[in-house]
């Protein structure tokens, strides 16, 4: 809005020449919009340039993001998909943490103040032991639970039961019964095996639901009869009856429930039994695999109506000299992250004087592109409209600087080796570096010794004397005389 906030003052002292003195400053938007961030060093005596005593920078705050913590026991195909999956998401800003098994002489881990201070809105727990969180951590993410934040657990060897989370306090807030039995050492994998659904497991939706809402609820179903089934997935004992807003929406073909959801306290809390939904996209369901897991982050957050297109603009410098070609990448996408193609973008450069100038965008496959090369210094920008059937659906903008800067006064002081080597180059025709003070010395050889040379004709040119002139003139009014006396004499005139 034009205002102007100073963020800080720093005193820094380089001890040499040509050190690199590093500065920090901290800077939490709480607005959304468009901000310019402007670093500014004072003149300092003497100093001869000061057009590069100031750096600018641009930052866009946007609306409607969420953070996620995905806490995982080892990078398995599905930790690493679902983390591709909520990364495409462009308002899912997504931190992922392994907490490897064999670390456990140091368990439980120090989580610090990330479950306690609000700074995450949903958190995911794959497989991962309850030992390795401990009672603290397992408390304060409960307590975080109960106040608002979202949580769901996904199936693994050590999740729910397996996991040791009976009697835990998150064992309270997931929305299933575990079974006495599934926290016991068991001698033989067939023992073990009880407590999981053998694959292959279709997924069938129970009903009309956001998480499970992959297309049409008069498609929806055939989706997901077309998804991969599960290779295998964690037994639940049973459901909680008396949790609020208990809902089994997922469950295999003999009735096994495999997603339920429910409430605790004001927060949202769900329990997945698979873990190889990393199969839909190795089939080619990645559009299905992204929607589910953004769906599911969503709807955890209570944030399920966040449905919307964005349309991004993007360039590959925002701070150039004078004609230099700035690179423009555009692009739209939907709400699940995947790209809009069917799109036109009406585009414009908008220069420091307020006079506006139309941009051309090509089409690239799932973005458009362009280039610019702005000529005058001062602040410019590039705001875009995009609009599909005739609709629009979002607009962006992306400012940039072109600085007033004198290149070679940025560095005024001499260059001595490069000057040797620019002599180096020609020392074969007798070039040579001289310093500063034997200049007078090198006039006058030269005018003592002048250098030898040679006339050498290189080529002759037609007419190219005063001789040559006449002869070429006499010729050629011979030959057009001959001509037209020829033509009289044959009747063609």
């Amino acid at each position: 809005a034009g205002e102007k906030t100073l963020l800080g003052k720093q005193r820094v002292r380089a001890d040499e020449d040509g050190k690199q003195v590093e500065v920090e400053f901290a800077f939490t938007p709480q607005e959304v919009g468009r901000y310019r961030l402007v670093l500014s060093a004072e003149p300092q005596p003497g100093e001869l340039v000061v057009k590069n005593n100031r750096l600018d920078a641009y930052l866009t705050v946007l609306e409607g993001g969420l953070r996620v913590l995905y806490l995982d026991g080892e990078k398995r195909f599905e930790q690493k998909f679902v983390r591709r999956a909520l990364n495409a998401s462009p308002d899912i800003e997504l931190d992922d943490r392994i907490i490897d098994r064999r670390t456990q002489g140091s368990w439980p881990i120090d989580l610090g103040r990330d479950l306690t201070d609000g700074k995450y809105d949903v958190f995911l727990l794959g497989d991962l032991d309850a030992q390795a969180l401990g009672p603290a951590n397992l408390t304060a993410l409960a307590a975080a639970v109960g106040k608002g934040k979202g949580l769901a657990m996904i199936g693994g060897r050590a999740s729910f039961g397996r996991g040791h989370y009976l009697g835990t306090p998150l064992g309270n807030v997931l929305p299933i019964e575990i079974n006495p039995l599934e926290g016991a050492n068991f001698t033989t994998r067939e023992a073990e095996d009880e407590f999981f659904l053998p694959g292959p497991l279709p997924m069938i939706p129970t009903g009309s639901h956001p998480i499970t809402r992959l297309a049409s609820d008069a498609e929806n179903a055939a989706v997901w009869r077309a998804l991969p089934p599960l290779a295998w997935a964690n037994k639940f004992l049973r459901t909680k009856a008396n949790m609020p807003g208990l809902k089994v929406l997922l469950e295999s073909s003999a009735g096994q429930p495999l997603l339920v959801s429910g409430e605790f306290g004001q927060g949202r809390v769900a329990g997945f039994a698979g873990e190889s939904t990393y199969l839909w996209p190795l089939h080619g369901h990645e559009r299905e695999h992204k929607r589910f897991w953004r769906q599911l982050v969503l709807w955890l957050a209570r944030r399920d109506d966040l449905e919307r297109n964005d349309v991004w603009i993007k360039l590959d410098q925002r701070r150039v000299n004078p004609g230099t070609k700035i690179q423009i990448t555009a692009g739209a996408r939907t709400a699940a992250g995947d790209p809009l193609t069917d799109v036109q973008f009406s585009t414009r450069l908008i220069h420091p004087d307020g006079r506006q100038e139309p941009l051309r965008l090509a089409s690239d496959g799932t973005h458009f592109a362009g280039q610019v090369t702005p000529r005058a210094p001062g602040d410019y920008a590039i705001e875009t409209v995009a609009s599909a059937g005739g609709r629009q659906i979002g607009t962006a903008r992306a400012e940039f600087l072109v600085f007033d800067r004198d290149v070679e006064l940025s560095n005024p002081a001499a260059d001595p080796d490069l000057m040797a080597s620019l002599a180096a180059w020609t020392k074969a025709e007798g070039g040579r570096a001289v310093a500063a003070e034997e200049l007078p010395a090198l006039l006058q050889s030269l005018v003592d010794q002048p250098p030898e040379y040679e006339v050498r004709e290189l080529r002759w040119t037609l007419a190219g004397t005063a001789l040559d002139a006449w002869v070429f003139f006499l010729t050629l009014t011979s030959v057009l005389a001959v001509e037209w006396w020829l033509r009289k004499k044959w009747g063609l005139v």
